[in-house]
């Protein structure tokens, strides 16, 4: 009998073990998944302030938070595990360059998404550089050029993948306050590669019909020009996703595209209160920030019409089409609204995915990008040096340069 009971107290023993270590087996895989789901919200926060500062071009040097879905279970227990991890709280502060050994221009901006679930606490830093997409800058031109009509240029170059015609009517300069006497114009846009602005394409140079390196000598004016294949590989246009990423962040035009034209004075001064395309999410974006629009030519015959001056002292606009488009209504200005000043004003930029034509008289302070284009009109387009502090809404890329 003795013997019985203290096999039977053994048992008990070993059963008791048994439950208690995988009662703690249990809390520790529950505990497991609290932290995972604590790292994936605080993770997912930093991509949010990614988000924020390519799209929305979000300030640096403030605190966000932001709402996570996909990261929530049904249960939820007194120890925490299986509490949702629901909000991601980010702060967005700028490091400066030159503490990195970086020259002083560079934009780096450390992002910090900390999270909690139950217990579980994570929280990573990631340290980004900020640095401008290769398109738009300039005017960027994936095919040919055709310049039929005077283009003054101040701030940067005339970049095309194919040939440029009409060189002639091309004349280049420094933006106001930027004129450095004895020094030629500046290009802002690809300084580090050209530091004076000129003409570059992919496919030859003509001026009057004559290719320019069968000119002897060859005019000063043209004396920075380049033509080498690999200009293509600066001026390719947005793929496929960023496209699909403009579409869902772009302000929606309303009456301000109606029958195939875009009226640039209709769109409002500066983005109204709210994330364009994210409606669950309030806030107010920097005035200053500028946004995005996005229209398509499908089903326009000739392509989208650009109409339209925009006051200097509003928002910058990025204007993507995706097809076809022209700047201006090519039928002449009546005599009494004819104030010598451009039929077509933007300041941010524009990007047409097919051709462009410039069909009446034309301002823009920033970029243009098209796949072809044609000038009929006077174009103006100006790039100031300090335009990478302040990039087109969506032309902003971030590199990761660290994590922890």
């Amino acid at each position: 009998m003795l013997a019985a009971l203290l096999i039977a107290a053994v048992a008990a023993l070993f059963a008791g073990v048994a439950v208690a270590a995988a009662l703690g087996a249990l809390t520790v895989t529950a505990s497991d998944g609290a932290s995972a789901r604590a790292r994936v919200a605080a993770e997912a926060g930093v991509e949010f302030g990614l988000h924020r500062l390519c799209w929305l071009l979000t300030p640096p040097d403030r605190a966000l938070r932001c709402e996570i879905h996909g990261t929530t279970t049904a249960s939820s227990g007194a120890d925490g595990v299986g509490t949702a991890a629901d909000f991601s709280e980010v702060t967005l502060e700028t490091v400066e360059a030159v503490s990195l050994g970086w020259p002083l221009a560079t934009r780096f901006v450390r992002l910090t998404g900390e999270a909690s679930c139950g217990r579980a606490h994570s929280r990573t830093v990631s340290l980004v550089l900020l640095q401008p997409t290769a398109t738009p800058r300039g005017i960027s031109v994936v095919e040919d050029a055709d310049v039929q009509a005077a283009v003054s240029v101040s701030g940067c170059g005339l970049y095309a993948g194919g040939a440029v015609r009409g060189r002639e009517n091309v004349s280049f300069s420094a933006p106001a306050g930027e004129e450095v006497p004895g020094d030629p114009a500046p290009d802002n846009a690809w300084g580090g590669r050209w530091p004076a602005a000129g003409v570059h394409a992919g496919g030859g140079i003509w001026a009057a019909g004559i290719e320019t390196r069968d000119l002897d000598p060859l005019p000063v004016a043209y004396a920075h020009d380049t033509v080498a294949a690999d200009v293509q590989e600066l001026v390719e246009l947005p793929d496929a996703v960023w496209l699909a990423s403009a579409r869902a962040h772009a302000l929606e035009p309303a009456d301000a595209f109606a029958g195939g034209v875009l009226h640039l004075d209709r769109l409002p001064p500066a983005l109204p209160t709210g994330e364009p395309g994210s409606a669950e999410v309030a806030g107010v974006a920097d005035p200053a920030a500028g946004f995005l629009v996005c229209v398509s030519s499908n089903g326009v015959v000739g392509g989208v019409t650009v109409v339209g001056r925009r006051d200097p002292a509003w928002a910058p606009v990025t204007v993507v089409v995706e097809g076809d488009a022209r700047l201006g209504d090519p039928s002449p200005m009546p005599a009494d609204v004819d104030d010598g000043a451009p039929a077509v004003s933007l300041r941010g930029a524009l990007i047409a995915t097919g051709h462009l034509e410039v069909a009446a008289t034309s301002s823009i302070t920033g970029h243009l990008a098209c796949r072809r284009l044609l000038v009929a009109a006077p174009l103006a387009v100006t790039l100031d040096a300090g335009w990478r502090e302040q990039p087109p809404v969506g032309s902003l890329e971030p590199l990761l340069v660290a994590r922890e």
